[in-house]
C-alpha cells in the first residue's frame, strides 16, 4: 500500500504534514498534555498486572500475525475497557481492520497489528488508510455529515506499540501520539511496565470520553451536514474562551507555495470583526504586539497556549497582498522600505529578531477607498502601508536559535544557519536582499 493510494496527511514526506488533530478534538489536546505529565497519573495496581501480562505476552514469538492477536488483543480489551469487533471488511476485498470498536455506527478505536516491525506492511501507515476507506463509504455518511470523525489509533508490531489519532475534515489528518514504546530490550522491564501501564491509562480515559461524545450525536437525516465540524474547536486553557468567535472558512493566503498547513489559517468573525485565526507549534506574541503597537502588524485581539501545546492567535484581518504577490521582482517601492526599517528598528529596540523577513511574510495594502474616483487616485498616487507578518521564528538575540527545519532554498545572509543562534544584524541583511529581489 503506498502513499499515494489515499490523500493522507501524515508527515510522510513533511510537506504531508495536516494541521493539528488537537484544534479539532478536545479529547486529542488532552491526551498530548497527560502523555506530557505522565507522572501525575497515579498507579493502578489492575492496569499494573493487566500490563505486565500485555508485555509478557507481546514479548513472545508466534508464528502468525493470527497467533499474536489471539494472544494480545484480550489484554487489549481489559486494559482500554473496550470489547473489540475483528477482522472487519471494507468495500475493498484486500482491505480490513485488523479490530475496531464502535459507538452509534461511528469507529473510535481502530487496531492495526503486525506479528513483527516490518513484516507484513508498517502498521501505522495501513492503519490509518483503511479507517479512511471505512468512513468514506456512502453507510458512513450519518458520522461523516455530523463530525470530524474523531478516532484513536494502535499499532502493535511485535513487542511494540504505538498510538495515534486521526480527523477528517476538509482533509484527512493522522498524527502520533507516541513513538513506538519498545516493551522489550530490557533486563529490567519493571520501569518500563510502570511507565507503559500509565499511557494504557490515559487512552483509557481517552476513549471513554470519545465513546461519550459519539453516543451524543443522535440520528439526524444523513443529508444534512454540519459544517462546523469542518472548522477548529479549541481546547482552551480555563478562563480563556472566545465565545464571540464564529470560524467561517480555511484560509489559503495568495503565497499559498510556501504555505505550511501545520501554521492552520482562518477566516473568522470576532464580535461581528473579521479576523484571522493562526495554530501554530510556536509564536512570538511579544514581537507581534511591539510592532502591532506602532501599525506595523495586524492588531493582535488574542493569543493563548492552548491545551494539548497549540499556539492560538485572533489578529484583524488585512484584505492585502504578499509584497511577493504584489510587487514580483520589481523594486519595493520606498515607503515600504521605510515602514520595514522602522519595524526592525522597534524589535531590535528590544532585542527582538523577526528571523524571516522575506517579501512573502510582508503584506501590503493601500487605504480603503469607497468611490471609483478616489480609488483610480489611490492607484496611482496613496502610499502604500506595510505589516510585518510571521512571528513563528521570531526570538531573542543571542538566546534564541533559529529552527532546525529552517529552508534550505532560501538564500539566507551570511551567520543565519539551521539551529544557528538569532543576530538583529540577520533581519537588516535579509530586508536588504529583498528591496531589490524576491528571496
Amino acid at each position: 500500500m503506498y502513499q499515494e493510494d489515499f490523500l493522507v496527511q501524515d508527515g510522510r514526506p513533511i510537506h504531508r504534514t495536516g494541521p493539528p488533530i488537537t484544534i479539532y478534538e478536545e479529547v486529542f489536546a488532552d491526551i498530548v498534555d497527560n502523555l506530557a505529565h505522565l507522572s501525575d497519573i497515579p498507579d493502578d495496581e489492575y492496569v499494573l498486572a493487566k500490563t505486565g501480562e500485555f508485555v509478557k505476552n507481546a514479548l513472545d514469538v508466534y508464528l502468525c500475525e493470527a497467533e499474536r492477536e489471539s494472544s494480545v488483543h484480550a489484554l487489549v480489551e481489559t486494559l482500554l475497557d473496550v470489547e473489540l469487533r475483528t477482522c472487519v471488511p471494507t468495500s475493498i476485498p484486500t482491505m480490513e481492520s485488523d479490530a475496531v470498536v464502535e459507538e452509534n455506527g461511528a469507529i473510535f478505536f481502530h487496531v492495526e497489528c503486525k506479528n513483527e516491525l516490518g513484516l507484513g506492511g508498517i502498521a501505522n501507515l495501513q492503519g490509518p488508510r483503511i479507517l479512511l476507506k471505512h468512513i468514506t463509504e456512502s453507510k458512513y455518511a450519518r458520522i461523516r455529515n455530523k463530525t470530524c470523525c474523531p478516532c484513536i489509533h494502535l499499532s502493535i508490531c511485535g513487542p511494540y506499540i504505538l498510538f495515534g489519532g486521526s480527523v477528517l475534515t476538509d482533509t484527512y489528518n493522522y498524527q502520533l501520539f507516541t513513538d513506538y514504546i519498545c516493551l522489550g530490550g530490557d533486563p529490567f522491564l519493571t520501569c518500563k511496565i510502570y511507565n507503559t501501564a500509565k499511557v494504557f491509562s490515559v487512552f483509557r480515559s481517552a476513549l471513554r470520553k470519545l465513546r461519550e461524545k459519539y453516543e451524543g450525536i443522535g440520528c439526524p437525516d444523513a443529508i444534512r451536514c454540519v459544517h462546523s465540524r469542518l472548522f477548529p474547536r479549541p481546547a482552551y486553557l480555563p478562563n480563556t474562551s472566545l465565545p464571540n468567535l464564529v470560524f467561517e472558512k480555511r484560509f489559503v493566503p495568495a503565497r499559498f507555495y510556501v504555505h505550511s498547513p501545520c501554521r492552520t489559517l482562518f477566516r473568522a468573525k470576532y464580535g461581528g470583526r473579521p479576523v484571522l485565526v493562526k495554530f501554530s507549534g510556536r509564536y512570538n506574541h511579544v514581537a507581534h504586539r511591539a510592532l502591532a503597537g506602532r501599525g506595523f502588524a495586524p492588531q493582535l485581539h488574542f493569543y493563548t497556549q492552548l491545551r494539548g501545546g497549540v499556539h492560538m492567535v485572533v489578529m484583524d484581518f488585512i484584505d492585502g497582498l504578499d509584497a511577493h504577490s504584489q510587487f514580483g521582482k520589481s523594486e519595493l517601492p520606498g515607503e515600504v522600505v521605510k515602514q520595514l526599517q522602522e519595524a526592525l528598528t522597534t524589535l531590535h529596540e528590544q532585542n527582538l529578531v523577526h528571523g524571516d523577513v522575506r517579501r512573502s511574510n510582508i503584506l501590503v495594502k493601500k487605504p480603503s477607498t469607497t468611490s471609483p474616483e478616489s480609488k483610480a487616485i489611490m492607484d496611482v498616487d496613496m502610499p502604500w502601508h506595510a505589516y510585518l507578518m510571521d512571528f513563528e521564528l521570531a526570538g531573542e538575540a543571542k538566546k534564541d536559535r533559529y529552527t532546525p527545519l529552517l529552508n534550505r532554498h532560501i538564500r539566507w545572509p551570511p551567520g543565519v544557519h539551521a539551529g544557528g543562534l538569532m543576530e538583529t544584524v540577520h533581519d537588516n541583511l535579509m530586508l536588504q536582499k529583498i528591496i531589490h529581489t524576491d528571496t
